[in-house]
């Protein structure tokens, strides 16, 4: 039966039909347990596409020039919305100190370190509970991995140094800040 619209005005009928009967019996029948003929299954897929519905190969996100444009814009967000307790600590006395930094910057689109310091000082605030675990730890490792052999310096301090002594964490990251020397400074256990 070709998709004329005598056929969308008999289907229409047929729909509002089985919703009145439903309401009768407090129940919509609709469609539950039976399955879709070969022929409603192609209507509803034209319908899909129709909207945009679709996400087979063709799909927009699955070409390689959208997915680019989706990735750059990602990289352009900044997460977290809101920055943590140690985060603000270790921000405030970076400013006392009058140390230029950028909260959140994306570097080599994988990894946004909670400071960078121009040209390539990346510096983390981790957290003890979050970064314990075993995701964040192999995460971590990579960052630490990646990161120097690009010609960054990566300095980590956790949680309980921050919170014990953030004027100590920014001393140390005056010294790499005015020293030549590539860096790794992983997180005291």
């Amino acid at each position: 039966m070709p998709f004329t619209s005598e056929f969308w005005k008999e289907r229409r009928e047929e729909l509002i039909a089985k919703l009145k009967v439903g309401a009768k019996n407090r129940t919509i029948q609709g469609h539950a347990g039976k399955k879709h003929s070969e022929e409603t299954k192609k209507i509803l897929s034209l319908k899909a596409k129709s909207y945009g519905l679709s996400l087979g190969k063709n799909h927009p996100s699955k070409r390689p020039e959208v997915r680019q444009k989706i990735q750059l814009a990602r990289m352009k967000q900044v997460l977290p919305i809101r920055n943590t307790s140690i985060e603000l600590a270790l921000f405030s006395e970076l400013e006392s100190r009058k140390i230029p930094f950028i909260k959140h910057k994306s570097i080599l689109g994988f990894t946004q370190p909670d400071a960078f310091i121009e040209p390539n000082i990346c510096v983390y605030a981790d957290g003890d509970y979050w970064h314990s675990r075993s995701d964040a730890i192999k995460r971590d490792e990579k960052i630490n991995n990646v990161l120097p052999t690009s010609g960054f310096k990566v300095l980590r301090y956790s949680e309980t140094e921050i919170n014990a002594n953030v004027e100590g964490c920014v001393d140390e990251i005056e010294e790499v800040v005015f020293s030549s020397e590539l860096v790794v400074r992983y997180v005291s256990s």
